[in-house]
């Protein structure tokens, strides 16, 4: 069974420079938004923005930043920078395959309504499915082997090496598949979930625990261009205090009401945070 994106959107572009894609995947790899990224780098989250999505070039400066910041090399920045200008992204488009779109398009429109919405609704569906499709395969077996080498990590008597793990796709449950996004750390585990797919969070608890706090956003997911309403949730590592879960939710997420947190200790801290934030702007 296909799961339900909203078919409404619009399909994401799949052509990115190799920095872009750098760019992007070493923000992503370490849990960082753009908000927290920009106020690092002294810049705009809409700089970092247009600088992944290819609408804006990267500097000397702003590449010292990114090599400094995450710890890798300047020359392999600079190398796939100038990988990406050599790349003339409208020759990957030729004439023939413009002139083909634009015939598709013309055959579209001359058919009658109410037959060319029906034909455009079926389009958008066999291009959701299509591109769902490309999205990585696991099975429970993949998300088991992640979740209890964490769960051996952080409650065991003993020291066990913690493998960190990333994983981005489908998950293929009987029933149908599920888009998640797993990351394991030393001290958090986070899962994204279609909203509508929340109830198969059953799939991860079996493993770890009940999660310790959760909250709903729209984001970009892969292949889609358009905003999906997610749900995200978080597990915590017992070796981290409950001040440690705070500044790691406040770095993660700007509007702090939005969470729903099971420790009462952490949502004291929370609640008296909001508080004092508002008698500051007040007085």
């Amino acid at each position: 069974m296909m799961n339900n994106f909203n078919t409404n959107k619009g399909v994401i572009n799949m052509v990115r420079s190799p920095l872009a894609n750098k760019l992007r995947q070493l923000r992503l790899d370490n849990n960082l938004s753009s908000t927290v990224l920009a106020e690092q780098f002294g810049c705009s989250n809409t700089h970092v923005y247009y600088m992944e999505n290819d609408k804006r070039g990267a500097s000397e400066d702003t590449l010292n930043k990114y090599a400094d910041f995450f710890h890798i090399s300047y020359e392999e920045l600079k190398e796939l920078q100038n990988h990406s200008v050599s790349l003339n992204k409208t020759e990957l488009i030729d004439s023939e395959s413009l002139n083909e779109v634009d015939d598709f398009v013309t055959l579209i429109l001359s058919v009658e309504e109410p037959l060319r919405s029906k034909f455009i609704e079926e389009c958008r569906e066999k291009l959701q499915t299509m591109f769902f499709s490309l999205l990585t395969p696991f099975g429970l077996n993949d998300v088991k082997k992640s979740l209890v080498t964490l769960r051996n990590n952080w409650y065991s008597v003993n020291e066990i090496e913690l493998q960190e793990d990333d994983l981005v796709g489908n998950l293929k449950l009987p029933e149908q598949e599920v888009y998640f996004k797993l990351s394991t750390k030393e001290n958090v585990c986070k899962l994204e979930l279609l909203y509508e797919d929340q109830r198969k969070i059953d799939c991860f608890t079996k493993w770890l625990t009940q999660p310790d706090c959760t909250v709903i956003q729209h984001k970009k997911i892969p292949h889609l261009e358009e905003e999906q309403k997610v749900k995200l949730f978080y597990w915590f590592s017992p070796k981290f205090t409950d001040k440690d879960h705070f500044h790691f939710l406040k770095r993660q997420h700007e509007d702090l009401t939005q969470l729903y947190i099971q420790s009462y200790k952490l949502e004291l801290m929370v609640k008296n945070f909001l508080a004092t934030s508002e008698e500051e702007e007040a007085s």
